[in-house]
């Protein structure tokens, strides 16, 4: 009695089995799909993570600098208190870049900018002191060589980004 069960000599039992079959390879493909979407996203998502952790980068860096300029034109404390927020902020951030030695450009250009940081900071905190020692022509000269550094800063952000989004692009075309 049980190897009549498994013979397919009925048309309800072919067409049961045919749809069973059916509905497994459908819901397979589904999974499958799900799978990819979830992977697509994920890569896609530390591309966003990265973009959006640059140009935040890029925007401590002009308001570190703002802050930097009003406060040698005005020596308001106020200006010097934000300046000290974002100089904090950019050395938090500069100490979380690794430095070690690495073989791509993006981490080359990263290490970079973290090595460029330590240099604005170290050059704006210069230019304050000279600042607060009356020494004009000290402070201009400090705030001349920042602004160089941050526009260097400024422009290595920028290249890293677009190899960022180039990067990204390539991996959601494929």
């Amino acid at each position: 009695m049980n190897r009549d069960m498994f013979r397919f000599t009925g048309i309800r039992k072919k067409l049961i089995m045919y749809f069973l079959i059916t509905t497994a390879l459908l819901g397979a493909t589904s999974l499958l799909s799900y799978y990819n979407a979830r992977v697509i996203l994920s890569k896609m998502n530390t591309v966003i993570v990265d973009y959006v952790y640059l140009n935040n980068l890029n925007s401590d860096v002009n308001e570190l600098m703002t802050e930097l300029e009003k406060y040698l034109t005005t020596k308001s404390s106020e200006n010097l208190l934000n300046y000290y927020t974002y100089y904090n902020k950019l050395q938090s951030i500069a100490m979380d870049i690794p430095r070690e030695p690495a073989y791509d450009n993006d981490h080359l250009m990263l290490k970079d900018i973290g090595y460029m940081i330590d240099n604005l900071l170290s050059e704006t905190d210069n230019a304050v002191k000279a600042k607060r020692g009356r020494i004009s022509s000290e402070y201009i000269a400090h705030f001349k060589r920042s602004n160089e550094i941050s526009g260097y800063i400024k422009l290595y952000v920028g290249n890293l980004m677009e190899s960022k989004l180039h990067k990204g692009s390539d991996k959601y075309a494929s």
